[in-house]
C-alpha cells in the first residue's frame, strides 16, 4: 500500500524517515568500513526506492543488449547502431532540463512513476511489432526516442530524490549503493538477455523487460509523497531554466564537474555502443559472448560501487573523480590494444577495469554535484549533468561510422587517448575540482 505522507523537503539534516535518526547539517567524515558499507538501506525509504531503481536497471541493461543485437543483426551496421543510440540521446540534450524544472517544481514520486510508465508501454509496442516480424530500424529509432524523453524526466528527480531520502551524511554511501544496484544488474542482466535470445527470441526478451518496468512502478508506490523545497519559487519555466543554468554557471565546483563530464562522458560511453560490434565482430563470440562482456563490465562497476560505499564520507572526493577518469581512460586504451589481437580473456580483464573506474568517477561526480547543489535546484543541476549524457548518443553516428571504416579497436583507442587527455586539462585547470 501506497505512504500518503505529503513530506516538504529541503533539509539534508533530516531524511525523510521516521525511523532514521536527524543527522548533523555539516558533513561528517569517517573512516572507511565494512559495517557503513549498507548504512543507507536502513532508511525504509531509500530501500524502496533503491529496489525500483534496481528493477529499472535489469530491465535497461536487457534492453542494451537485446536492441544492440537486433539491430546489428538486421543491419550489420556499427553506424545503424549509433542511430538508434542517438535517437535516444536527442531528448537527454533537448528536453532533460525541463525534466530538472518538473523535478523540482512537481511531485517526485508521481512523475517517476509516469516516466517508467511510459518507458514500459514502449517497450511492450516494440515486443509486439518484433514478435510479429513487423519491427524495422526505424520503429527502433522512435522506441529510442520515446525512451529518451521519458528518462529526461525519470534521472533528473530520481537522483534529486536521494539526498531528500538519506541526508547528507549518508549521501555519498547512497549514490554508490544506488551504483553498486545498477552494476549488479550489469553483472546478471545482459548475461541472461544474452542467454534468453536463443530460446526466447529478442522478442521475448523484450517482455520480460515489460515485466520489470511494471514491478518498478508497484516499488515507486510504496514511497511517500515528496513536497518541493521550501525555498522553491514557482515562477514560468523558462525563467526556473534559465535560473538553474545562471547557479551553475557562477558556482565553481557545479560548473567545473559539468565541464568535465561534457567533455569527459560522451566519448567514454562510445565503447558500450560498440560492445556488439566487438562481440559479434572483433572477437566473433556472438550473442551469449556479447552479455558476457557486459557482464565483465558490470562486475568491475559492482566492485568500484562497493569500493567507493565502503570508503563513506571523506574528504578531498575531487581527488578520487580525477583519478578514477584517468585510470578509465587508460584501461580503454589498454583494451583495444588486446582487441587489435583477438585476445578475449585479457580484453575481459581490462573491460572489468573500465567498468570499476567507471562506477568510482560516477559515483563521486553524482555525490559532488548533489552535495553542493541547493536543494530547490538539485532537479534542475542533475538535469544538465543527464543532459551530457545526451551527448554520448550525439557521438554515437560518426563513432559508429569511424568503427565501419577503421575498426572498432582503432575507434575506442583514439577515444581513451583523449579521455585521458581531457580528464587531466581538467584537473590542472580546475582547483575548486581538485579540492571538492
Amino acid at each position: 500500500m501506497a505512504r500518503e505522507d505529503n513530506l516538504k523537503v529541503g533539509d539534508l539534516s533530516r531524511p525523510l524517515d521516521a525511523a532514521s535518526p536527524a543527522l548533523p547539517r555539516a558533513a561528517v567524515y569517517g573512516r572507511p568500513g565494512v559495517r557503513q558499507m549498507f548504512t543507507s538501506l536502513q532508511n525504509r525509504n531509500y530501500r524502496w526506492l533503491w529496489a525500483g531503481t534496481v528493477m529499472s536497471f535489469i530491465a535497461m541493461q536487457m534492453q542494451m543488449v537485446a536492441r544492440g543485437y537486433l539491430v546489428y543483426e538486421m543491419t550489420g551496421s556499427a553506424k545503424a547502431l549509433g542511430m538508434v543510440t542517438m535517437a535516444a540521446g536527442l531528448p537527454m540534450v533537448l528536453v532533460s532540463l525541463f525534466g530538472g524544472v518538473a523535478a523540482d517544481r512537481m511531485e517526485k514520486r508521481n512523475l517517476l512513476m509516469a516516466a517508467q510508465a511510459a518507458i514500459g508501454l514502449e517497450i511492450l509496442g516494440l515486443a509486439i511489432l518484433i514478435a510479429t516480424g513487423y519491427v524495422q530500424l526505424w520503429h527502433l529509432m522512435v522506441g529510442s526516442l520515446i525512451g529518451g524523453i521519458a528518462q529526461s524526466f525519470n534521472m533528473p528527480a530520481r537522483q534529486a530524490l536521494v539526498p531528500e531520502l538519506v541526508g547528507e551524511e549518508h549521501l555519498m554511501n547512497a549514490v554508490a549503493l544506488n551504483s553498486a544496484g545498477m552494476n549488479l544488474t550489469r553483472v546478471a542482466s545482459p548475461a541472461i538477455a544474452g542467454a534468453l535470445i536463443g530460446p526466447i527470441g529478442v522478442s521475448g526478451v523484450y517482455f520480460v523487460m515489460v515485466a520489470f518496468f511494471f514491478i518498478t512502478v508497484l516499488t515507486l508506490l510504496m514511497l511517500p509523497k515528496i513536497g518541493v523545497s521550501p525555498s522553491y519559487q514557482k515562477r514560468a519555466v523558462l525563467s526556473e531554466l534559465a535560473d538553474g543554468l545562471r547557479y551553475a554557471r557562477q558556482h565553481p565546483v557545479i560548473k567545473g564537474l559539468l565541464i568535465l563530464e561534457l567533455a569527459f562522458v560522451p566519448m567514454a560511453m562510445q565503447l558500450q555502443l560498440l560492445l556488439p560490434v566487438f562481440a559479434l565482430k572483433v572477437f566473433d563470440i556472438g550473442a551469449s559472448g556479447l552479455g558476457l562482456l557486459w557482464t565483465f563490465v558490470g562486475i568491475g562497476g559492482l566492485a568500484g560501487s562497493l569500493g567507493v560505499a565502503w570508503l563513506g564520507n571523506f574528504r578531498r572526493k575531487g581527488v578520487l573523480l580525477l583519478s578514477s577518469g584517468t585510470v578509465w581512460g587508460g584501461m580503454m586504451v589498454i583494451f583495444a590494444l588486446f582487441s587489435f589481437q583477438g585476445i578475449v580473456p585479457a580484453a575481459l580483464a581490462f573491460l572489468l577495469l573500465v567498468g570499476l573506474a567507471n562506477m568510482s568517477f560516477s559515483a563521486t561526480n553524482n555525490t559532488i554535484l548533489m552535495s553542493n547543489a541547493d536543494p530547490e535546484k538539485r532537479g534542475r543541476v542533475m538535469s544538465m549533468y543527464m543532459a551530457g549524457f545526451g551527448f554520448q548518443p550525439l557521438l554515437a553516428v560518426p563513432s559508429g561510422a569511424i568503427a565501419d571504416a577503421v575498426g572498432a579497436p582503432a575507434t575506442i583507442l583514439v577515444v581513451g587517448a583523449l579521455m585521458c587527455a581531457a580528464v587531466l586539462f581538467v584537473g590542472a585547470t580546475r582547483v575548486a575540482i581538485r579540492n571538492a
